[in-house]
Parts: C-alpha cells; sequence; structure tokens
C-alpha cells in the first residue's frame, strides 16, 4: 500500500496516528525513532514542546500497523497485563541520579572488579554452589544494586566492557546490570532490585555443566546440539536447589529467562502473562548482552543496532512496555558505547543525554585518520554542534564493542 502521508498541525495529532516526518531535525528532540505510533498524551505533549507541523502517514495508524516479523502471531496474541496492572505495590518510586558518573564510576570500578573475580570463579567450579557461595553473591549484589539506584550510568559503564574470552562469566553480570537499570526505570523497590540481580547472575550457572565442544563452537549448533544446550536451564535450577535457593521469585527467573513472549521459548513454551514479570526483564537483559557481545559463534552488534532489533521484536519475543522502558532505561548510546562522529573521529559515550538521546556528552579516543589520541578531550554534544569550521557535528554511527582494536579494559579501567 502506498503511503498516504499529510501535513498537520501538531494540535491535531491524535492517539493512534503515525508521525513519519518533523517539521525539525529528530537529532533536536528525545523521540528515539525516526517515524513512530502515538500511543499515548506523553508523545503528543511532546511533539507539542518541538514542533509546529508534523507529518502522519494515514496508511498506517493503531488497526492496521504492517507485520515487522513475518511469523507474528496477531491473529491469536497472547494475553497481556499492562505493568501498572502487574506492578501495582511495586512500581513507586521515582528515582533520580544522586551522584554524577565520574564520581560513581570510582566505586562502581571496584565493584566491577570484585563481580569479575567472583564470576570467573564461578563459571570455572563445576560443582553445585554451596550455601556460603550463596550468601558471597548476595554480598557483592548488594553494591551493585546501591550503585545503579545512585546513578544507573557508571555500572553500564562497566558492563560494556566486552572480551570474546570472557563472555561466559562476564555475560552474568552485564546482564544483571541491565536487568537492575529496567527494573529502576520501572520504579522497583530494591528488595525486588536484589532479587533481579540475584536471579539473573545466577541464570546461566548451569552452563558449566554443558559439554566444552558446545560452549566453543563457532559455527550454529545443530537441532541435536541446541537441544543439549537448552538443558542448561535445568542443571541451574539443580544447582540453586543444591544450593538451597529457595527464594521463588529468583528461581522463577533462573527458570523462565528463555520463555518468549509468543510462545517460542523454552523450557515450557510459555507465552504472554504466563512468564513471570521478573523472567520477562531478565529475558531482554540477557537478550541485549549476548546480541552485543562477541561469542563463539557471533560477532557483537552496537547498541544503537540492538535497540532496534529488541524494538523489532516488541510484542512478538518480548513485552512491547518492557522493551519501551529498556529503551528509556539504557538509552540508544549508552555510556561505554563506542562511537564515530561524522568527522570520523572515534569517541567512547561517557554521560547519556537524557533529554536529546541522540547528543551525549562523548570522549574523543581516536582522531579523524583513526591514530589514538595523547590527551582525551570531552565533548558535550548538545553544546558542541559545530566544527571549528561551522559544519554540523553530530554521532555518523555506533560501533561494535572493540572497533578500531580498542581493548575497552584497558582504556576504562
Amino acid at each position: 500500500m502506498k503511503s498516504q502521508l499529510i501535513k498537520i498541525p501538531v494540535t491535531e495529532v491524535r492517539i493512534g496516528m503515525y508521525v513519519a516526518e518533523l517539521d525539525c531535525s529528530w537529532l533536536e528532540t528525545p523521540f528515539m525513532f525516526q517515524g513512530f505510533l502515538v500511543n499515548g498524551l506523553k508523545e503528543i505533549e511532546m511533539l507539542r514542546q518541538y514542533c509546529h507541523f508534523v507529518v502522519i502517514d494515514k496508511t498506517i495508524n493503531k488497526l492496521n500497523l504492517p507485520r515487522q516479523t513475518p511469523n507474528r502471531t496477531e491473529d491469536n496474541p497472547p494475553k497481556i497485563k499492562t505493568l501498572n496492572e502487574i506492578l501495582p505495590q511495586r512500581r513507586h518510586n521515582r528515582y533520580q541520579n544522586k551522584v554524577s558518573v565520574k564520581n560513581e564510576l570510582k566505586v562502581a570500578r571496584r565493584i566491577y572488579l570484585d563481580l569479575n573475580r567472583f564470576s570467573q570463579k564461578l563459571f570455572k567450579f563445576a560443582g553445585k554452589p554451596s550455601k556460603e557461595t550463596i550468601k558471597e553473591i548476595q554480598g557483592l549484589i548488594d553494591p551493585m544494586v546501591d550503585s545503579i539506584i545512585r546513578n544507573p550510568d557508571a555500572m553500564i559503564w562497566m558492563a560494556n566492557l566486552k572480551q570474546r574470552d570472557s563472555y561466559s562469566y562476564k555475560h552474568c553480570i552485564s546482564a544483571s546490570v541491565w536487568a537492575i537499570s529496567l527494573g529502576r526505570q520501572l520504579g522497583l523497590p530494591k528488595d525486588d532490585l536484589k532479587v533481579l540481580a540475584m536471579g539473573t547472575l545466577l541464570c546461566d550457572i548451569g552452563k558449566s555443566e554443558l559439554p566444552k565442544d558446545i560452549l566453543k563452537k563457532t559455527g550454529s549448533l545443530s537441532a541435536e546440539e541446541f537441544e543439549i544446550a537448552k538443558k542448561h536451564v535445568d542443571y541451574s535450577l539443580s544447582m540453586l536447589d543444591e544450593g538451597q535457593v529457595c527464594d521463588p521469585e529468583m528461581v522463577e527467573i533462573v527458570a523462565n529467562h528463555h520463555e518468549r513472549h509468543n510462545g517460542q521459548g523454552y523450557p515450557k513454551g510459555l507465552r504472554g502473562d504466563e512468564i513471570p514479570i521478573f523472567a520477562r526483564i531478565a529475558a531482554i537483559a540477557d537478550c541485549y548482552d549476548a546480541i552485543t557481545s562477541d561469542r563463539p559463534h557471533a560477532v557483537g552488534c552496537s547498541a544503537s543496532h540492538a535497540m532496534k532489533k529488541l524494538y523489532e521484536w516488541r510484542d512478538y519475543e518480548f513485552q512491547a512496555e518492557l522493551v519501551e522502558e529498556f529503551i528509556q532505561a539504557i538509552g540508544i548510546y549508552p555510556v561505554g558505547s563506542l562511537v564515530e562522529l561524522n568527522t570520523g573521529e572515534v569517541c567512547v559515550v561517557i554521560e547519556e543525554g537524557r533529554e536529546l538521546r541522540l547528543k551525549p556528552v562523548v570522549m574523543r579516543v581516536l582522531d579523524a585518520d583513526k591514530n589514538p589520541l595523547e590527551s582525551m578531550e570531552f565533548i558535550d554534544l548538545k553544546v558542541i554542534q559545530q566544527t571549528a569550521d561551522g559544519s554540523a557535528l553530530f554521532i555518523d554511527k555506533c560501533l561494535q564493542p572493540g572497533a578500531y582494536d580498542i581493548d575497552p579494559e584497558a582504556l576504562y579501567l
């Protein structure tokens, strides 16, 4: 169907309309994607702040949205409650950053290194975790939760330290950071954030029971190998049982973090509201970290590409509300991600642009010829929008972790 583009005053925008164009640059607005469906009054209010006119596409609305994924199951959609219906008593905190990223980074670095050492030991230990092990994990989780409550960007920076040979044990730490950050965005109380952190951290401990040739295989798994790999969920639950981890919500996270909104996950093929809410959160965190990491069988994608993929998978792989809240929590250019400016210079994002998400604060690490810089220069893209010759300055693309042989740990730690 051919698009029917119509320019209308922003005062005439209504819920259900699809906004295709603005009368200003998308880079000057908080909107995450170029083209979006108006789902509520919040989007209308934001449009009125930034625009006088918009262009809508009359062929797209809430009733006839095109299928973005050929396997979507709109004919028999899973039952799903809104987050306010699921979390009426829990979703009550409105967190604000209490410290700067710079100050919190010192604390986050120490927490990260402690968790790194412990997780490496945990994943090399093929036996069942003891009560003492579980207590030790809890002692490390609490400071991480506290840090993310104060300012999530510091631990997000640490979570972006990715190396191929350390994926197995660092994945659990990073996934926990993403899960806590999403829980913070949802306003969950501290005790719930601890449950999320602990459950997500322990999701993959059962992989120590899998054959090493499956864990390290560089190509795609065969159907038979994939069935074996899926058993890590049962192995993880068995370990938790022997370690006497009895928190039901924590166990639910481990048991269900591979279930999917459309029922195509495993081990039980649960769908929609059948999947516990904390497991849905962990599933998004686990998936995001996996696709942005280099693994034996796949090269990690950039943060912005991963966000676009999650957005495409909403209401298919994951609950749409949770995906949208996750994007709000982490941002298009998360702290610690590598980006390339339109000048060719390579930077690391050091502070997310909460209001203008396409214009974070960055630190230059390579010049336009991709040579390392002797001194690091900080650029606030909200303030500095032009180069010395008057040309526009903006992020051209988000880079894969480790691009241009940049060693993230050597640079940031």
